[in-house]
């Protein structure tokens, strides 16, 4: 969320969102979009449908922290070039 940015009571921001400095966000936002502006819109997602899909799925960021150290290819991977099954980086 950037510098500034101002969130409605009750709006729900979803996960992998990216607000910009100074937006006004007055509806909820959709999973790894992109908003800005007065009032806040979607600009863009963050990578395609497949994959937030499958980052929702693994909700990493749940993961312990021996976990997140053991899949360094999944977080070196650049996701917006990425075309394939996620699960195919991950170490169990």
């Amino acid at each position: 969320i950037g510098r500034n940015a101002s969130i409605f009571k009750n709006i729900t921001i979803a996960d992998g969102c990216a607000i910009g400095a100074k937006s006004l966000v007055t509806k909820d936002c959709e999973p790894f979009g992109i908003y800005a502006g007065i009032p806040a819109k979607l600009i863009r997602f963050r990578f395609h449908q497949s994959i937030i899909r499958q980052l929702l799925e693994l909700k990493w960021w749940d993961w312990s922290d021996e976990k997140i150290k053991q899949n360094q290819l999944f977080f070196n991977t650049n996701l917006k070039e990425f075309d394939g099954e996620i699960n195919t980086l991950i170490v169990e």
